[in-house]
């Protein structure tokens, strides 16, 4: 009995069922995380979207706010080299109140007069012909006015009222006068 010429009797064919069932199983898991996959691409890209949005929307904050504070920048600049710039300070000199007026960068004195409750008409025409004077010089440059006021050196509010009145009517009166009033 040799083996050599037997054969069997079953069938050689391969039952591929099974081999086909794993690979149909196999393929549908791939397809579904492949559709999650996608959907959790495209959630991102939609939360990568919103993101970019607020981001160029706080770039563009950024951008106005740094043009404003170079316009502020440059603008103090001009009006560094272009402006005329006038100091009052009232002082105490000898039981008196002073009213001192300086102008320009390097506080140049201008003028120095008495305060007094007697003297408010005086003292409101006083500073408004050297205001006058300072800006017809000025040529159309800015006028800026700073009055520092320190309250122990004030004798009465009369002194200070005529002061400030004339301020304010100046500054109506004239496009480019500003003034401050700094109390102390």
């Amino acid at each position: 009995m040799s083996r050599r010429g037997r054969r069997r009797n079953g069938s050689d064919e391969i039952n591929l069922t099974p081999l086909l069932d794993v690979l149909f199983t196999i393929l549908f898991v791939v397809m579904l995380l492949n559709v999650q996959s996608e959907q959790t691409i495209l959630a991102d890209s939609e939360n990568t979207k919103e993101q970019v949005a607020q981001l160029t929307d706080e770039v563009e904050t950024l951008r106005n706010e740094l043009k404003a504070r170079n316009a502020v920048h440059d603008t103090e600049e001009i009006y560094a080299v272009n402006a005329v710039l006038v100091t009052m300070l009232n002082v105490t000199e000898d039981g008196n109140h002073v009213l001192k007026i300086y102008t320009g960068q390097n506080a140049v004195l201008h003028d120095t007069f008495r305060l007094g409750a007697d003297r408010t008409q005086y003292i409101s025409e006083h500073v408004g012909s050297i205001i006058d004077e300072i800006v017809k010089g000025a040529e159309d440059r800015p006028v800026f006015i700073v009055f520092y006021c320190t309250a122990g050196e004030i004798y009465r509010r009369e002194e200070f009222t005529p002061i400030k009145e004339r301020l304010e009517s100046l500054k109506e009166e004239y496009k480019e006068v500003f003034y401050q009033i700094v109390e102390k």
